[in-house]
């Protein structure tokens, strides 16, 4: 069986573009508490993030808490969570939309950040829909603790499948997911499906660096970004008329996983620079480059471009990227 892991150029933040790549994010949410997962940011017209009033406009929220940035993902307990009471103020960042006590510490709403949100009691079931700013996230985990986390997924994979390859890292026996109804985090099951958007606490034992069954690495993968644009990185591709000086990237992918993937890339928004993306091989000399086929050029929803690359389980397969 193969599967498909689609990247999104702009959660790449191809720096050859313009800042500010954009996204659509939908999250339902219901009465109660809800464990939010934001993959975007949402931003000003300066590209700001916003302040949670401007965020939250729905009167039915009425309150979110985030860990603090020192925390790292994790709150500051080693034991199974329980249910959600009240917070330590030492430990989350809040914001509550009635604030007579004047204790909101929560300044703006960031991506790639868990939330827990509180919605009016009888309210019914609604959708939050955000557009902002989306990057290319790696979870820095907080070892030996719960970390509040989730993950931009492609389709529903099972627990199982998602967290079955980090062997004892993840198990999933110590993931919990929020009972919107009771406001308590339930165990989960490995037959059951996770969902985009949404955090979990999922236990750390010991050191880690997984995203997931498929690693994605490259320079600059701690800042999200891919540097295109330097000379430095620029060859001679093709020949004779067809030769053109691309910039190259590197994309390291290594499959985990029990099926093998064929990644692919979806372009979110389109650049006003006319930067263009192929892919890149080596020719059969190993002396040169030939180029391919060009990536997705249609930003938004729609057909993604094959990189061409078929990756095996258990193995690590490098995709070179020119940029024209």
């Amino acid at each position: 069986m193969k599967s498909v892991l689609k990247l999104l150029a702009g959660a790449l933040a191809l720096s050859g573009l313009a800042h500010g790549q954009s996204a659509t994010q939908s999250v339902t949410l219901s009465a109660g508490w809800n464990s939010v997962w934001l993959e975007v940011e949402p931003v000003d017209g300066g590209g700001n993030p916003l302040a949670p009033g401007a965020v939250f406009t729905n009167p039915a929220i009425q309150m979110a808490a985030s860990p603090k940035p020192l925390a790292g993902l994790a709150e500051f307990f080693s034991e199974d969570p329980g249910s959600i009471s009240t917070f330590n103020q030492d430990e989350w960042q809040q914001w509550k939309r009635v604030d007579p006590s004047g204790g909101n510490d929560l300044p703006v709403i960031e991506g790639n950040r868990a939330y827990l949100i509180q919605v009016a009691p009888g309210t019914a079931n609604f959708t939050l829909t955000l557009t902002g700013k989306a990057r290319f996230f790696r979870p820095t985990w907080n070892p030996d603790r719960y970390n509040l986390v989730g993950f931009g997924l492609q389709g529903t994979p099972t627990f199982d499948q998602f967290f079955g390859p980090s062997g004892a890292k993840h198990s999933v026996s110590k993931i919990f997911t929020l009972n919107s109804a009771t406001g308590n985090w339930q165990k989960v099951t490995g037959s059951a499906t996770m969902a985009s958007g949404r955090a979990y606490w999922v236990y750390c034992s010991g050191p880690s660096s997984y995203m997931g069954p498929v690693a994605v690495g490259f320079d600059g993968a701690g800042t999200g970004r891919l540097g295109f644009g330097g000379p430095s990185d620029a060859v001679s591709v093709g020949s004779g008329v067809d030769e053109l000086e691309l910039d190259l990237e590197e994309i390291v992918f290594t499959n985990l996983g029990t099926n093998s993937v064929s990644p692919e890339l979806d372009l979110i928004s389109r650049s006003d620079t006319g930067l263009a993306l192929h892919v890149v091989r080596p020719a059969a000399d190993s002396l040169s480059y030939l180029r391919g086929n060009q990536v997705d050029s249609s930003p938004g929803a729609g057909a993604s471009a094959s990189l061409g690359e078929t990756i095996a389980t258990q193995k690590t397969a490098t995709l070179s990227l020119g940029a024209l």
